[in-house]
């Protein structure tokens, strides 16, 4: 039994029996009493210091080679927050399971619909990776089971990209748990990734886009068009090749977001929608003009686009139909997109590239690329609305006209 004095120390103490061990021989040893401090001022009354003397015995009890739970991790966690417990302090989340604790992490992040979503998809594979052990503590939890996951998502048939975003967020998920006190470390840095690179899409060429703008002026009449009409499209490929943005950003426009007097697009990219920054980019004069001709029957701009997660499936058949030849980067198997050279981001690299060609600075360009890198200061940003619109006049026709093969 444990006991307790003050023994002229401003803390209660405790004299408890604790196992030591043989060095050579760890299955053997003795039972030697000692003193240990219960963290309890000597102020406080001698029911306190009690209670964490009972867990510090119960958990030296526990680690003696005699005990039939001594090979349980869960024991050991469960003293500690037994001694914090009995000291007055919150524990800390300790005994936390991986379904418990992954979840609670995704209900507490501040995320978009779609980006929830997929962090969602994400933790739901490796919970059916983990099987029954997505109920044990994440102390538990090794180097080895990202390791093995990662291997899986690769055999599959992941893309090396796709992978590595699986990764990033378990491994959001173990660093938050080790800054809480809920592992000593966390595992996920630990896994060597592939060094297979994420495939790089390539550049529209001005004939190809040209090809696609007709295609969407006349679609051939046996050609369905999927779920929206050609006008509707159209708008999302002009937004996707004159501004830079990414296709749900293209198709979940608002008229609202438009200044057709200041030739304006005003947005929070899905991206960046945490930190919700909003960003101003000019509209070249195809998109404008475009715009222009539309009426305003609804308060979005693509309605029947808008929030259609097959769209970029749906895009790639329009190319094709398109008559857009389109290589691959490879054979793909397994799960996983189809590894398109050319798909709707593209449309970011198009832009981005005619304006590199056109002479525009780096600077300019990453506000069509990166909209709000931090490399960017307020003081020099002041005003590159005004300047992203005149490189844009040295890529797009002045008349808004949308057949790119002309020289401009």
């Amino acid at each position: 039994m444990a006991s307790v004095h003050r023994t002229g120390s401003s803390y209660w103490n405790v004299s408890v029996k604790i196992w030591h061990a043989d060095k050579l021989n760890p299955a053997v040893g003795k039972w030697v009493r000692t003193w240990r401090s219960t963290g309890i001022p000597a102020t406080a009354p001698k029911e306190e210091a009690e209670r964490v003397a009972e867990a510090i015995q119960a958990a030296a009890e526990a680690a003696a080679p005699n005990n039939p739970r001594r090979a349980d991790q869960r024991v050991y966690v469960e003293l500690v927050e037994r001694i914090w417990r009995a000291a007055g302090l919150t524990p800390p989340p300790l005994s936390a399971t991986w379904r418990d604790y992954s979840a609670r992490f995704l209900a507490e992040r501040t995320l978009n619909e779609r980006t929830r979503a997929n962090y969602a998809g994400q933790l739901k594979t490796f919970g059916r990776f983990l099987g029954k052990r997505a109920d044990t503590i994440l102390w538990n939890l090794e180097k080895d089971d990202f390791q093995k996951y990662y291997a899986q998502l690769i055999r599959e048939g992941r893309s090396a990209k796709t992978a590595d975003q699986h990764l990033t967020t378990l491994k959001s998920i173990m660093e938050r748990a080790f800054l809480e006190g809920a592992i000593a470390r966390n595992p996920v840095k630990l896994v060597t990734t592939t060094d297979a690179h994420a495939i790089e899409r390539h550049p529209f060429t001005r004939q190809e886009i040209s090809a696609l703008l007709a295609f969407l002026d006349s679609p051939p009449p046996d050609f369905h068009m999927p779920t929206a009409d050609p006008t509707e499209w159209k708008s999302a490929v002009l937004l996707g090749l004159c501004t830079g943005l990414r296709l749900q950003d293209a198709i979940g426009r608002a008229w609202s977001d438009f200044d057709l007097v200041a030739g304006t697009v005003a947005l929070v990219p899905g991206k960046k929608a945490r930190k919700g920054k909003l960003i101003k980019l000019p509209l070249a004069a195809p998109l404008a003009s475009h715009l222009a001709t539309l009426e305003k029957r609804d308060a979005w701009l693509t309605p029947k686009l808008r929030g259609k997660k097959n769209a970029s499936t749906w895009f790639n058949e329009i190319v094709d139909a398109a008559g857009i030849d389109v290589a691959t980067g490879g054979e793909k198997k397994g799960k996983g997109r189809s590894l398109r050279l050319k798909t709707f981001h593209s449309l970011r690299h198009t832009v981005n590239t005619w304006l590199a060609e056109a002479g525009a600075e780096k600077q300019i360009r990453m506000l069509i690329s990166d909209h709000d890198d931090p490399r960017i200061s307020d003081k020099y940003t002041h005003g590159t609305v005004q300047r992203l619109a005149e490189a844009l006049q040295k890529v797009f026709p002045i008349n808004g006209q949308t057949d790119f093969r002309v020289a401009n």
